[in-house]
């Protein structure tokens, strides 16, 4: 017993527990973290939003004003959403515009959040009129079918919807470059490689230019077999409330069957089918 007890007395003493006091550190920690990121990922939503409802594509400082952020803070932002290809810069590397993945995303979102009544729009034009007709929106430099509705005719182009179009020779791709602020398109114009598709293909800028001032005051587009041989198209705006360009709703036919100029007779049914379209979208 009394080894036992020499024993005892040898042993050190008893260290406090120490990690319940570190533990309120580490939850603090923890939620500084997430604050952190949370107020990162706001900005950065902030930041796209911001740049979707400008009619015009910001510089950096611009954007930094609007965000209220410093420009440094701002710099940080956008290159990480650059680099995520939600962002991208002009040709000019000094202004800011809606990146081809985020343009997917938000093509993706219309679609799927309101395709039935989007779809039977369409199918209500088509009875109306009875030729094909689609939806199709901007994805980087190309258009992208969201959606179509075949007729009943044996002789019919056939596209799908996630089918992709040139710009300058097909009409919903022509009423995107009208519809662009004048930055935005010059940019994209001078990217654009104006290939010929048909005899009708518009190759010259200069030409090219006086055809989208002219869509811009019609309010429509043609396509006069300019994409393909004997196939004409029209298409109409689908506005915002702010009157900005989501979409273009188009019809196409053979020219055997509708000429550019018949085709003219339907703009009321496709701007009637457009503003439903518009209404269902949330636009």
């Amino acid at each position: 017993m009394a080894e036992t007890k020499r024993t005892a007395k040898r042993l050190p003493p008893a260290r406090p527990d120490k990690q319940p006091a570190k533990q309120p550190e580490k939850q603090s920690q923890k939620r500084e973290e997430k604050n952190v990121g949370a107020s990162a990922i706001e900005k950065a939503f902030a930041a796209l939003e911001a740049i979707a409802e400008l009619d015009e594509s910001p510089s950096l400082s611009q954007l930094a004003v609007r965000l209220g952020v410093p420009k440094a803070s701002a710099h940080r932002i956008m290159t990480q959403l650059e680099q995520a290809g939600l962002l991208q810069r002009d040709l000019s590397g000094k202004r800011l515009r809606i990146g081809p993945r985020m343009a997917r995303i938000a093509l993706r979102a219309i679609g799927a959040t309101n395709q039935p009544e989007i779809h039977a729009a369409m199918e209500r034009l088509v009875q109306r009129i009875g030729e094909s007709c689609n939806l199709g929106a901007l994805q980087g430099t190309r258009i992208v079918y969201l959606d179509r509705v075949e007729c009943d005719w044996p002789l019919r182009t056939h596209f799908r919807a996630g089918s992709q179009v040139p710009l300058h020779c097909t009409a919903t791709g022509k009423l995107f470059l009208a519809f662009m602020d004048e930055p935005t398109r010059e940019d994209i114009l001078r990217s654009l490689t104006l290939e010929r598709h048909t005899e009708k293909t518009i190759v010259d800028p200069k030409k090219l230019r006086a055809e989208l001032a002219r869509i811009r005051a019609a309010g429509y587009a043609e396509n006069d077999q300019e994409f393909m041989v004997g196939l004409i198209g029209l298409s109409v705006p689908v506005l915002d409330a702010r009157g900005r360009l989501l979409a273009g709703l188009a019809i196409h036919a053979p020219i055997a069957r509708l000429s550019i100029v018949q085709s003219t007779a339907h703009l009321a049914s496709l701007r009637e089918a457009a503003a439903v379209i518009a209404k269902v979208s949330g636009a």
